[in-house]
């Protein structure tokens, strides 16, 4: 038996999302900063921040470290993964439309190598001692492609679920 409120618990999990989604980018911008000089700062530190932005005021922090990198992407691979999983699963799952399958595998398949790059990009800031300033560039191109695919699924379930819903209503109106 079909429950009348399913769809709408999965609007509500969408909309979750898209508010964690936005929270946590403010939540990193607030902890990291806004220009490439704090990026460069808090994954470098201040010494290296200040060779590559001499013009900066130094804020004295010590460059991030291997381990205490890779604590953090230990939780947070692990949160990614689940949320991922649960967001493109139902996405296929409330997916009627059998002409659009092949396109939603393939933005399903391209989110997971996103989010895979997404943190291993941040590990290997950690690693990576020449072109760092660039190598910070490319890995925060990655996050915000990240965070619009994370915004973009997300809509994308609404929409689909919506369209279930409307669907439902209309069958039950017919009969």
């Amino acid at each position: 038996m079909r429950n009348k409120y399913y769809e709408y618990f999965i609007i509500f999990f969408a909309i979750f999302v898209i508010f964690q989604t936005i929270t946590g980018t403010m939540m990193f911008f607030t902890k990291i900063g806004y220009k490439p000089s704090m990026w460069f700062e808090y994954y470098y530190g201040s010494e290296a921040m200040l060779k590559y932005f001499p013009e900066e005021k130094d804020h004295f922090k010590e460059a991030l470290t291997f381990t205490g990198r890779l604590k953090v992407l230990y939780s947070h691979s692990l949160a990614y993964g689940i949320l991922i999983f649960t967001l493109t699963h139902l996405i296929r799952s409330i997916n009627i439309n059998p002409i659009v399958k092949n396109k939603i595998d393939f933005l399903i398949i391209l989110f997971y190598i996103i989010a895979l790059l997404e943190i291993v990009s941040d590990i290997l800031l950690t690693l990576i001692k020449s072109n760092q300033l660039i190598f910070l560039y490319i890995r925060f191109i990655i996050f915000i492609v990240f965070i619009i695919f994370m915004l973009f699924h997300s809509f994308l379930l609404i929409f689909l679920t919506w369209k279930q819903i409307r669907l439902y209503n209309n069958e039950m109106q017919n009969m």
